[in-house]
């Protein structure tokens, strides 16, 4: 995440899609293309329409304040605005990186009742718990407006707003 200012919107993220760069270097060795991976940038007034967004979609699917939420997601766009949305929402959450079926078994074992918020290409990590997933790619489209249940956005000191899964925890 940088903070730039260059004559436009701030950017809030800079980033590299590596499924889009990966396609790009292989059109420049063909010889498509002469550019090779470029930079994106999602502004912050993007980001918070994105937030926005995905906040409706989840409150469509009656994800609510107090709920658990685990993201699979590579380190992306889509992990900023998961992770956002959710703490927006007020729910308890997990991030978790795609790094195999075990490794998320266990680990998602340990959230029974988290919603899981990933993209499609990673069903096949996540097959015992698809009933809980929601997909990114098959979520309904926004309603008319979000509202939040709180009027503040913290939560309350003996509620964790991030579990974090460490080695040394036991």
């Amino acid at each position: 995440i940088r903070h730039l200012q260059d004559g436009g919107e701030r950017p809030a993220l800079v980033y590299r899609d590596l499924g889009r760069a990966a396609q790009q270097i292989k059109s420049a060795l063909n010889g498509l293309n002469q550019h090779a991976a470029e930079w994106e940038v999602l502004s912050y007034a993007a980001l918070h329409d994105a937030c926005t967004t995905r906040c409706q979609q989840w409150d469509a699917k009656g994800v609510k304040a107090g709920d658990g939420l685990c993201i699979v997601s590579a380190l992306d766009r889509e992990l900023l605005i998961a992770l956002l949305s959710g703490l927006r929402m007020g729910l308890t959450v997990t991030v978790l990186p795609p790094s195999g079926p075990d490794f998320l078994k266990r680990r998602i074992a340990a959230i029974p009742k988290a919603h899981i918020s990933c993209n499609q290409r990673y069903a096949s990590l996540l097959r015992p718990f698809l009933n809980r997933c929601l997909f990114v790619e098959d979520l309904p489209p926004p309603a008319l407006a979000f509202a939040s249940a709180t009027s503040s956005l913290t939560c309350d000191a003996e509620h964790p707003a991030l579990a974090l899964f460490s080695p040394h925890r036991h």
